[in-house]
């Protein structure tokens, strides 16, 4: 589901998204995919070494609890380490999401 994540400004629409991000919500069973391996296409796919000169456009990770929080802290230390580039993308605790208009739903298949 697509949506806006990690402002404060309440039912952000796209023409009025403020402090938010556009996201994606992943909803995953771990008995079938880890966490780390969601975490491993996040950072093949997104911009983990820049930062985006938009809050609404900026690659980013957003955690919901501590054990998330280790592993992505465990992932760019590892990408640091094997890149020698700092990781920049956003990452934080997660906060509210909100659900983005049905337009953006399933975009790619539009």
């Amino acid at each position: 589901m697509v949506g806006y994540t990690g402002g404060d400004k309440p039912w952000p629409t796209y023409q009025s998204i403020q402090d938010h991000t556009e996201a994606v919500r992943i909803e995953f069973n771990p008995d079938r995919i880890t966490y780390r391996d969601i975490l491993d296409v996040i950072f093949k796919s997104a911009s983990p070494f820049s930062k985006s000169w938009s809050m609404q456009y900026q690659s980013g990770v957003w955690w919901l609890d501590e054990e998330q929080r280790s592993v992505i802290n465990q992932k760019v230390k590892e990408v640091e380490e094997r890149t020698s580039k700092k990781v920049k993308m956003e990452i934080s605790k997660a906060k509210k999401f909100y659900r983005a208009e049905e337009y953006h739903q399933k975009y790619y298949e539009k």
